[in-house]
């Protein structure tokens, strides 16, 4: 009975010991998907002002981002490259509408714990990748970005029009009214000539 005791506790402390192992390996993993540290004196090209302000901003929430969002129309024009189109629906589906193509997918907000140091000082809050990934996997999580406010989302790429709704109807089309112009162009100007064309 001894000898059976004796193994008993040394299955469990084996055991225990497995466990804590791939607790710690999970907690590990977690943190560094989920955790990320920010060095606001390491901005060189950033003002005094701008680290400072930045430092004391809070990032927007999840359901900020997705007010913004949800059933939106997102004209970015950026000539000679070109001109797109996005349309969120409200079930977390983008379509784009760029040259004579509609291509659809699929975006998610993947959270984050940020913690900021400047000047000696820091501070923790939670913020939000916002990730994109198109229906034939050829965006993957990868093309994410931790967002500061919500006018990052799709920021970059050139002047920006917002509106809500599905201005252009591209979740009820495969395919565009017609190829989209590379000349500089409003969602407005975008409107009237979808329009015109309706009416012939």
């Amino acid at each position: 009975m001894s000898l059976r005791m004796t193994y008993l506790k040394r299955l469990a402390k084996i055991g225990g010991g497995c466990f804590f192992i791939f607790a710690a390996i999970g907690a590990f993993i977690y943190g560094a998907r989920h955790f990320m540290t920010q060095n606001v004196d390491d901005f060189f090209r950033w003002s005094k002002e701008k680290k400072e302000s930045y430092f004391l901003e809070t990032f927007p929430s999840r359901h900020e981002i997705e007010d913004y969002l949800l059933n939106t129309t997102i004209l970015i024009s950026h000539p000679p490259i070109g001109n797109s189109v996005y349309y969120f629906d409200n079930d977390r589906h983008f379509f784009d509408w760029h040259g004579d193509q509609i291509k659809k997918g699929h975006w998610f907000l993947y959270p984050f714990i940020v913690r900021r140091v400047y000047n000696g000082k820091s501070r923790f809050d939670l913020a939000y990748s916002f990730c994109r990934e198109l229906d034939d996997g050829s965006l993957t999580e990868d093309n994410c970005i931790l967002l500061g406010s919500t006018n990052q989302i799709l920021a970059g790429f050139g002047e920006l029009d917002y509106a809500k709704g599905d201005i252009f109807d591209l979740s009820k089309r495969s395919k565009p009214a017609f190829t989209m112009p590379i000349i500089a162009i409003s969602m407005e100007q975008l409107r009237v000539a979808t329009g015109q064309l309706r009416q012939q």
